[in-house]
């Protein structure tokens, strides 16, 4: 009926309810204890009306914390909306309230990625900023374990705008939509790159949404 954070207001208005009530009876019962204040007649109606009083009082109390445990209870739980915090215009300089909303929104970044076709490469890598370097060491960031594969066999380059493809003079080359790479290449969007049994295809398409891609995390 009443749950534990209000059983201590309870259990005070319980005490001294009685303590109340205690005092009216006395009232009522022994009116002579109280002659020198009221005749007998007053005292037993004071007696009856504090008892009533407490009574009263005491089960309204009551009653009220009652009700108040259940409208808590029928009061549905509300999910928090979370709201960015936007600068006052005061602090976007004197050209704040004049600026188009399009200039202020973030500008989305493309994010290069291979898409494995053979040789059992991850499904999605993604391409870091800066050097991303293909191959057998274990310290390459995309490692090929294949012995035709050279220990830095290739080099990615993302600088945030182009990707560029370069060939480390690897054993067997690299190519880049069946021709080989001589020097370096900017690699466009669905171009294929062959390192030799391994094939993966160039994304450079924005972010669609949060798929799980594989990258190498670099070591310091």
């Amino acid at each position: 009926m009443f749950d534990s954070q209000k059983l201590p207001r309870v259990g005070m208005a319980i005490v001294l309810g009685l303590l109340v009530l205690s005092f009216g009876f006395d009232m009522r019962q022994n009116p002579d204890h109280y002659e020198d204040r009221w005749s007998s007649d007053v005292t037993q109606s004071y007696g009856n009306f504090l008892m009533a009083v407490s009574v009263l009082c005491v089960a309204g109390y009551l009653y009220r914390l009652s009700v108040q445990d259940d409208l808590e209870e029928e009061v549905p739980e509300k999910t928090p909306i979370l709201v960015q915090e936007v600068a006052h215009p005061s602090k976007r300089g004197s050209q704040g309230l004049n600026q188009p909303l399009g200039d202020i929104a973030p500008i989305a970044q493309k994010i290069p990625h291979l898409i494995g076709i053979t040789g059992g490469l991850p499904p999605k890598v993604e391409i870091p900023i800066g050097r991303f370097v293909i191959g057998r060491s274990p310290d390459c960031d995309l490692v090929l374990s294949s012995q035709l594969v050279s220990r830095k066999h290739a080099r990615l380059h993302w600088d945030g705008s182009q990707l560029k493809l370069s060939d480390l003079g690897s054993s067997n080359t690299t190519m880049v939509n069946d021709e080989e790479v001589g020097g370096e290449c900017v690699l466009q969007d669905g171009d294929v790159i062959q390192v030799v049994d391994y094939q993966m295809e160039v994304s450079l398409s924005l972010p669609e949404s949060l798929e799980v891609t594989v990258i190498r995390p670099r070591e310091s």
